[in-house]
């Protein structure tokens, strides 16, 4: 169908959900082609399908430059895919569609009774969005969890959102399932879109192989969301670029239950309200872990940003896997948490203990913080332990991480000591210890003073005492 104009009457017969201009079943090799729907009072396009185990799916739909034009706002969405495989929306322009009540100008939503649908291999591109309502989103996809696919490979690229005015998202992204290290990849990405006004940039509930790369938001009302009800799995946020996002909600992203998420060179630039809880990444109800942080910045021209990253009290961080590299805040706060950092000091209670018998004291203070750099593990302590330790034997201290065989015999000098309280002759040195552990982690710290011609391994006095150094040593954690 090409050069055709499809014209109805929402502006005087109001909204009717289920009067659209075009409703299509079980077809394939479609083309409409600079086709103009005009005031459609259900939807403009109605690609559906069916509940029946035979599973007719469309296959290879095409809307090559189309115009939708809504009207009013007073309508469904511009078009439905119920069941496709294969829909290409190449070069279209979507305006004025969409009740409040309803999804939003492309809508990829099998029925819960289509239990065979199948939503896949959709390309969105060069399209533009202007003027839009709805409460799912420019671009949505649902799909409930009585339908047994899960959606895959759909692109969004080089499209262009303004003024959209419903109260979902520009992408809203929900497959109603928790991903797993097995489960199918979504392969879902998000590519040189320029989106402006709205209320959320991108919501996406659930999903593995997520991409957003290149893309602009802003003026957004709203956070983008990644992990808010299941989880998201196998993310990568690359030069994306969030300018004043969040200016009624006051946060520029939001991270809740989320594995294995890449933020690399993106920008958050004025993200909040300058009001208390304006934050630029907010790590909120949730787990989360294998969040990798790097080349980032946060700044804030006219102090919208009172802080850098945020980890809220219901959040659980697993730092161990976390990384945070090269990345600039301008001076604003950050509470992520990450072992591999070259900015971000972790803090740990280093316990002393007895070679011969551990024991257990009372500590006046007992500090240690950390980072690492790779295998590279720098740390600072400071021990005051109270008279009266229970352990026999050597002096010694626990590490932060495990640590791995390195220097003659395993043992490698690291660093001169202070400590008080004890009766020593010469200098004080820390010396590593791998073979040893203590509080759970393999190597510990010795400490030594030096003698005539030799250093002796000092053992836990009956009285007070104090132990200070820091270092750098090689970990075998992964």
């Amino acid at each position: 169908m090409s050069r055709v104009q499809l014209l109805a009457t929402c502006d005087v017969d109001g909204f009717s959900e289920h009067q659209h201009l075009m409703n299509l079943r079980g077809v394939s090799n479609v083309l409409f082609e600079d086709v103009l729907f005009k005031g459609f009072r259900g939807d403009g396009a109605y690609i559906g399908g069916n509940s029946s185990s035979v599973g007719r799916h469309n296959e290879n739909i095409s809307f090559v430059r189309c115009r939708f034009d809504g009207i009013n706002r007073q309508n469904r969405n511009g078009i439905s895919f119920i069941d496709i495989n294969g829909g290409l929306v190449d070069g279209c322009v979507f305006t004025n569609c969409t009740a409040p009540n309803m999804p939003g100008a492309i809508d990829m939503e099998p029925n819960p009774t289509n239990t065979f649908a199948i939503i896949k291999n959709v390309q969105i591109q060069k399209c533009l969005f202007a003027n839009n309502g709805g409460n799912l989103g420019e671009v949505g996809l649902y799909v409930p969890d009585t339908v047994t696919a899960p959606p895959q490979n759909i692109t969004v690229v080089d499209c262009a959102s303004s003024d959209y005015a419903g109260t979902g998202s520009f992408a809203s992204f929900n497959t109603n399932r928790s991903p797993t290290a097995s489960s199918v990849e979504n392969d879902y990405r998000f590519i040189r879109n320029d989106v402006r006004g709205g209320n959320n940039p991108f919501t996406i509930f659930d999903g593995k192989r997520i991409t957003f790369d290149g893309n602009t938001f802003i003026d957004m009302r709203d956070a983008g969301l990644l992990g808010a009800t299941n989880a998201v799995r196998d993310v990568k946020l690359l030069n994306n670029e969030f300018i004043r996002v969040g200016s009624v909600k006051a946060i520029g992203l939001k991270l809740c239950k989320a594995d294995y998420v890449r933020i690399s060179k993106c920008l958050f630039s004025d993200c909040g309200t300058g009001a208390a809880g304006s934050y630029a990444l907010d790590f909120n109800v949730g787990t989360s872990s294998f969040i990798d942080i790097e080349d980032i910045i946060i700044d804030t021209p006219t102090g919208k940003t009172l802080v850098g990253i945020v980890k809220e009290a219901a959040h659980t961080f697993t730092p161990a896997t976390n990384s945070f590299y090269r990345n600039r805040l301008n001076g604003l706060g950050n509470w992520f948490q990450a072992e591999e950092s070259d900015s971000i000091i972790t803090t740990y209670a280093p316990v002393v203990g007895g070679a011969s018998t551990v024991g257990s004291g009372t500590y006046t203070q007992q500090t240690g913080i950390f980072y690492r750099l790779g295998s590279r593990v720098f740390f600072k302590i400071r021990l005051a332990v109270a008279a009266g330790h229970t352990g026999t034997g050597l002096i010694q201290v626990s590490l932060p991480l495990p640590a791995a065989w390195v220097g003659p015999a395993g043992l490698m000098t690291l660093c001169p000591a202070g400590v008080n309280g004890l009766v020593t002759s010469g200098g004080v040195t820390a010396r590593l210890t791998p073979a040893a552990s203590l509080n759970g982690v393999q190597g510990t710290l010795r400490i030594y003073a030096s003698g005539t011609g030799q250093f002796n391994q000092i053992t836990i006095p009956a009285g007070a005492f104090e132990i200070e150094c820091s270092g750098e040593y090689t970990t075998s954690a992964a």
